[in-house]
């Protein structure tokens, strides 16, 4: 499998993957300490099945085992292959999660579940630019006002992951207008080599992708037959 000239999107929904499975022993040992940290169960099962998913993924690109995907993080926290030209990022959120994967430019990718919070404008007012909360104080509904904190929110923590900083670098730093273009394309004064786009992605979330460089085209591909090759047995 390859990923040329473009982007590859992955979802998976944690609630339609199936049974529960030996997720485990697809991890690296560096991922399984991390899962074991989280105190409930279920939060340690999601957290195995999206990383076990993005390996069993990046491992059909590099023709490799799951397991021997060589990730490596970087001196921000950020995952990234040892040598080799594949740029991936995961995001996850509720029961979904998203992995872009592509070559030669490094990425970022958020998805986030949309809901509505009362302290959005106090979240707002505390992390994002001062011309974003204008925006938000601008916004007619409820509805209105929470959706664009959330496009606004994905978007600004894709730009970031891009980079390889996360939001250490502060998100008021620098302004986002989420609302795109056309083609998808959000206007932002972050670096001026990232491209920053609005993802298709399932209803009641929001989600977007930050690449450095120009533009690339986005394929959405469907990992039903990646997680059907391998526990066809």
């Amino acid at each position: 499998m390859m990923v040329e000239n473009g982007v590859d999107i992955w979802y998976f929904n944690k609630e339609k993957i199936g049974p529960v499975r030996d997720w485990m022993s697809f991890l690296s040992e560096d991922e399984r300490s991390r899962a074991a940290r989280f105190h409930f169960s279920h939060d340690q099962e999601a957290f195995a099945l999206y990383h076990a998913c993005k390996r069993m993924i990046l491992s059909q690109y590099l023709s490799v085992s799951p397991h021997s995907v060589p990730i490596l993080i970087g001196d921000h926290g950020k995952p990234f292959l040892q040598d080799n030209p594949l740029f991936f990022n995961l995001s996850h959120t509720k029961n979904i999660a998203v992995l872009a994967v592509t070559q030669w430019h490094p990425i970022g990718v958020d998805i986030e579940f949309i809901q509505e919070k009362p302290e959005i404008l106090s979240i707002a007012r505390r992390f994002f630019h001062e011309k974003e909360v204008d925006e938000l104080l601008s916004c007619v509904t409820l509805d209105d006002q929470t959706n664009y904190f959330y496009r606004l929110w994905t978007a600004k923590e894709a730009l970031l992951k891009a980079d390889g900083k996360g939001i250490s670098a502060g998100l008021d730093t620098f302004y986002v207008c989420p609302n795109p273009s056309v083609d998808g394309s959000i206007v932002h004064s972050y670096l001026p080599e990232i491209n920053l786009t609005k993802l298709d992605c399932p209803d009641h979330y929001s989600a977007s992708l930050a690449i450095m460089g120009e533009k690339k085209v986005i394929e959405y591909r469907d990992i039903e037959q990646i997680l059907a090759d391998f526990f066809s047995c």
